[in-house]
């Protein structure tokens, strides 16, 4: 008994006419696997039930509940790699002029077709859809390789930015924010991959840095002016008092609500600016520091809970290496 194989479809075919998708099939299912339907409410599910596979798109334009040109708006607009073609007779031309002012499509095929034309012309899109999605993937991998750098950068930018605020134990604070969000595991968000450069990126994260540096100053000052508890357990209750979405005080412990929340400017992308309570929480973080203290993180049934200590033996230097191996 042979194995049959499965040939992924690379090609969608979209018409309400049944001898039309009986004649497309005959034509180009030599060329490449071919699925069909005969709405355009089909073709959306079929699309993306099969976006990993699919290359080209071919829809007729008139058609019963909605046009083709809606169809390839909605693929531009999802999948903008994959090639759009408008199949059409020429008494709707005018749609068609306009599906291609409007960039929804690619070609027209103008109906009836002939048969060499339309094999050379659906040869043609998939040749040009292949180098798309092999050039997309290669700078798909490229930006997720640049993006793993750019959080190993924000890490040492928050060490330099601890030690130039004058923390005593930036390592220690550091340590801690890196815990919580390896345990939360939090990821990166997707990068806008088709949308912008390598250099543009880098432009927009230095300006998204330095903001988050002045952030981050101005509200130290503003907790140095403040008349805090010097106790740890006081002082810890007064910090918290002051991010009420994120932490729960009870009396044994400070649960951490959100603990997401609280390392998300770690993993943004660069277009997202860092808020002004993310900067609070880490000038609280200095201002712990400064005064010896450390934070420690607890797993609890229920969640993960915050506390204050004395700061223990000095942060090791080869920590912050360690670290960075872990998140690239």
């Amino acid at each position: 008994m042979s194995d049959v194989v499965q040939t992924l479809p690379e090609i969608l075919f979209v018409d309400d006419e049944l001898t039309a998708i009986k004649y497309f099939q005959r034509a180009v299912e030599s060329l490449a696997g071919v699925i069909t339907a005969t709405s355009v409410a089909e073709a959306k599910t079929l699309l993306d039930a099969h976006a990993d596979s699919l290359l080209v798109i071919v829809s007729d334009q008139r058609m019963p509940g909605a046009y083709g040109n809606e169809l390839l708006e909605y693929a531009k607009q999802a999948y903008p790699a994959k090639v759009r073609i408008l199949t059409t007779a020429y008494s709707e031309l005018s749609d068609t002029i306009q599906a291609v002012n409007q960039g929804q499509i690619h070609r027209y095929l103008q109906k009836p077709w002939d048969i060499a034309t339309l094999r050379m012309e659906l040869k043609q899109a998939l040749s040009l859809a292949r180098l798309q999605r092999d050039h997309d993937l290669l700078r798909r991998e490229k930006l997720q390789v640049q993006q793993k750098q750019l959080i190993a950068n924000r890490i040492v930018d928050l060490y330099v930015t601890l030690q130039g605020l004058a923390a005593t134990t930036p390592g220690a604070m550091l340590e801690w924010l890196l815990s919580l969000t390896q345990q939360v595991g939090v990821q990166p968000l997707a990068p806008s991959w088709h949308a912008q450069n390598y250099t543009d990126w880098l432009a927009q994260e230095a300006a998204r840095s330095g903001h988050f540096v002045q952030q981050i100053s101005a509200e130290l000052q503003a907790l140095q002016q403040k008349n805090l508890p010097t106790t740890p357990v006081e002082l810890q209750q007064a910090l918290a008092a002051f991010f009420p979405n994120h932490f729960e005080v009870t009396d044994n412990h400070i649960k951490i609500r959100t603990p997401a929340a609280l390392v998300v400017f770690f993993t943004q992308t660069t277009d997202i600016a860092p808020t002004l309570e993310e900067a609070r929480w880490v000038a609280a973080l200095v201002y712990l520091s400064r005064l010896g203290l450390d934070c420690q993180l607890s797993a609890q049934p229920s969640g993960y809970s915050w506390s204050i200590t004395t700061a223990a033996a000095p942060w090791p230097a080869e920590r912050l290496a360690i670290w960075l191996e872990q998140f690239i």
